[in-house]
């Protein structure tokens, strides 16, 4: 349809789709594609002709959908999230550029080398499938959320138990301070029986003193 390849675009192809407009290229060897309805690469099929491997880039979007059907795999496995955060934690993460690029144009991520060694997913060691990526990112992220709930288990034990203690320890202090009042009330109680020992004495002398003047006394 309305597809323009400017005098310079030696080498490129330009598809265009069923509309009013154009869709040029400009530069030498590029390909450019207009589909607003969408792009759909299949990789595979079966027997019956369903798509058993591929991608597609929906309509009015920027990010492809890489083919995850259940039905379209095959043996499952599980994993150990914590084991796959420990793997993870291992790798390298740098930030780099591309030969084939200007070195001001940076990208993040582990090298496919690396990769390969610590999980043996994808292909071959040069290259990360971006299913592989976002599974172990999800993965360690399930690891690490495992393991803060262990934290978060142990620590409301920790807590429980601090709690019982120091319950312990003001039920321990109660009891200490009424021991002490009781011990306190009772020295006070205690306190006047000297004076009055000492009053019945003071009695009986003058008792003895009384009987000696009028003669009554003992010999």
């Amino acid at each position: 349809h309305l597809a323009w390849v400017g005098p310079d675009a030696h080498g490129s192809f330009v598809w265009s789709d069923n509309h009013d407009f154009y869709t040029r290229s400009w530069n030498p060897n590029e390909f450019v594609a207009r589909a607003t309805g969408g792009f759909w690469f299949f990789t595979g099929i079966d027997g019956s002709g369903n798509v058993t491997g591929g991608a597609r880039l929906p309509a009015n979007e920027g990010t492809w959908y890489d083919l995850s059907d259940r039905n379209a795999k095959a043996n499952f496995a599980a994993i150990d999230g914590r084991d796959v955060l420990a793997r993870l934690a291992t790798i390298p993460i740098q930030t780099w550029n591309y030969k084939a690029q200007t070195p001001a144009v940076r990208h993040i991520g582990p090298m496919a080398q690396d990769f390969y060694a610590a999980f043996g997913m994808g292909g071959d060691e040069h290259y990360i499938s971006t299913v592989d990526a976002d599974g172990v990112a999800l993965a360690a992220i399930q690891g690490l959320y495992q393991t803060v709930q262990e934290q978060d288990a142990r620590l409301a034990a920790q807590q429980t138990e601090l709690d019982a203690l120091r319950q312990q320890n003001a039920d321990l202090e109660t009891r200490l301070a009424a021991l002490e009042a009781q011990t306190t009330g009772s020295a006070s109680s205690a306190a006047p029986i000297p004076w009055a020992l000492a009053a019945g004495g003071l009695f009986a002398f003058g008792m003895v003193v009384t009987q000696r003047r009028h003669g009554g006394g003992t010999r």
